[in-house]
């Protein structure tokens, strides 16, 4: 009974702890961009929260804590997007390298699975926020006319270099986190 209570304290603290990483990774060291967003370490932490906390559990701690950072740097429009966005990129780069990680058998091959998985989930978060800042471009002109969508299209065509960068930021911060964090005891978080 002990080590059960234990073990779910050391789970719920170990996913709060990511949330609030998710959000200050996401606030405090950015790179402003032309297009009115940052570049961020946020997208490592929420691959790391879908990897160490599972894919479910991940994706909560990533989708709060990347919102949370959206509503506390007053992103408001963006903050139900990001939720969405980030929780499928820690949904899909945790349940991933899960699935991955088990087809391969040796500890050092782990480095293909973690490329995998991260890159899947980054190409998630660049298609999410192409189609969600379509509709966000839309609702704020005040249409969704066929002229409002193209310029809709074409100003979330600008975007994606840059949403990319984001992604390349965030699979090579978990890379090298990772392996890092698999270092330590098994008895710390």
């Amino acid at each position: 009974m002990y080590t059960t209570t234990l073990s779910n304290t050391k789970f719920l603290v170990t996913a709060a702890l990511m949330t609030a990483l998710c959000c200050i990774g996401t606030m405090v060291i950015k790179v402003p961009t032309p297009t009115m967003g940052y570049v961020h370490i946020g997208d490592g932490l929420v691959l790391l929260s879908g990897i160490l906390l599972g894919p479910v559990y991940g994706s909560l701690a990533g989708g709060f804590g990347s919102m949370l950072a959206d509503l506390l740097s007053g992103y408001l429009i963006f903050a139900p997007g990001t939720f969405l966005i980030k929780a499928g990129v820690a949904m899909i780069g945790g349940g991933s390298y899960c699935l991955l990680k088990k087809k391969v058998k040796n500890k050092k091959g782990s480095f293909l699975p973690l490329l995998l998985s991260s890159t899947l989930g980054e190409l998630f978060m660049v298609g999410g926020y192409f189609l969600y800042n379509i509709f966000v471009i839309s609702l704020t002109n005040g249409s969704f006319s066929s002229a409002s969508l193209g310029s809709a299209l074409t100003q979330s065509f600008v975007e994606i270099p840059f949403n990319i960068m984001q992604g390349i930021t965030g699979v090579l911060f978990v890379i090298i986190l990772l392996p890092l964090l698999n270092k330590r005891p098994n008895n710390t978080l």
